[in-house]
């Protein structure tokens, strides 16, 4: 529900995904909710290290609206890894979505 009303699409879906060599640990603590950040860390050293979840497919007007809340300033690289741009970036990476294979998406 939230994602639907960050980017203003009540009809997003949500596909079963797992994102190989990769683990889901949540670090640092937002002030905004103070709570713990969600994060994708690379487990190179672990070869059968993988995070399961969900995939939400969105365009690239949502990914941008989306930016916003996630700290990157409008007209920044969403990929850009220098903290004094962004909070986060983007990161490229290779998926699982059930029943597809190797569906290409961004972090």
């Amino acid at each position: 529900a939230q994602l639907c009303e960050r980017v203003g699409n009540p009809a997003l879906y949500a596909e079963r995904a797992l994102l190989p060599g990769y683990s889901r640990v949540f670090a640092g603590t937002s002030s905004r909710w103070h709570g713990a950040v969600a994060s994708l860390l690379p487990m190179a050293a672990a070869e059968d290290a993988a995070c399961r979840g969900t995939v939400v497919w969105l365009s690239e007007e949502e990914l941008a609206k989306l930016d916003r809340f996630e700290g990157i300033d409008e007209g920044s690289d969403p990929f850009s890894t220098d903290p004094d741009v962004n909070v986060y970036a983007r990161v490229p990476v290779t998926l699982l979505v059930w029943p597809k294979e190797g569906v290409e998406a961004a972090a």
